[in-house]
Formats: structure tokens, sequence, C-alpha cells
């Protein structure tokens, strides 16, 4: 097992475990059909940011990525692990690089817009709410959550 920036070629793995771990959540197609454009990592976006993947042999099987940082705060884009594999500590373990990544880079809080099915593992990785925001569902909040690093 080991962590590594991803690749431009790395897209559509990367795309593909996106897809996969979204629909895990039991999201309808229509939904996964009209999420599709935005849970799409294109080149441009890895090359644009902080993306890195998790590798077991060959294969992807979990990433996370960073936008650049605006001053000390910096946003958690992704975090996703192939459903084969969810439950196994992978998520966990993603979750500690990502922070290790933060303080390597000198940022003090991690914002992002939270899964509702993700707010429980981000709360146990010591997340905080910070506020809500309607999503593009009408009706469908999502958790705005903060950690300090």
């Amino acid at each position: 097992m080991r962590l590594q920036k991803a690749d431009l070629i790395d897209c559509t793995e990367l795309s593909e475990i996106t897809l996969r771990s979204k629909a895990y959540w039991g999201y309808s197609k229509e939904q996964m059909k009209i999420w599709k454009p935005d849970l799409i990592m294109t080149e441009v976006y890895i090359q644009n940011n902080f993306v890195f993947k998790l590798i077991d042999g060959t294969k992807a099987i979990g990433f996370f990525s960073f936008l650049h940082p605006d001053r000390e705060e910096i946003v958690l884009d992704s975090l996703f692990v192939d459903p084969d594999f969810i439950g196994s500590g992978y998520g966990s373990y993603l979750m500690q690089k990502a922070i290790r990544f933060c303080q390597k880079i000198n940022v003090r809080t991690i914002v992002l817009e939270a899964d509702p099915n993700a707010v429980k593992f981000y709360l146990k990785h010591s997340f905080e709410i910070a506020s809500m925001k309607e999503s593009s569902v009408p009706g469908r909040f999502l958790p705005i959550m903060h950690l300090k690093v």
C-alpha cells in the first residue's frame, strides 16, 4: 500500500472510483447522471490541484484532493474509496495522510462540504459542522465542516 501524487493519466481511474463510491450510498441513476459532470476528474483538475492516490499493487483504491490553499485555509474537495474497500480503514488512512499533508504545507484549517452519508466519518476525524448549505437537490443540505490542523 502506498500513497503517491496522481498523474494526469489517472483521471479515468479516479473518476471511476468517484462514481462507484458515490453510487455506493444508494443514490438513484437519475441523480448520479445529474452529478456525473461534477464527479469527473480531469487532467486539468489533477494538474491544478493537490491529488494523491492510494495504490494497492498497481491499482488505485482511493484518493483525496485539495484545492490550492487560500492563505491559511484549504478545501478538501474529494476523499473517495473504492466501494470494494469501504469499511476496511482505508478512508481513515487517507484522512490521516491528508491531515499530515496540510500540516506539512502549513495550512491551519481544512474545510469541506460533506455528503450527508459521510458526516459520521468526518466527525470521527474531529471535523466540526460550521454551517449548512443547500445542495443542487431541493430540500437537501450539505454540512460545511472545518478542522483546525
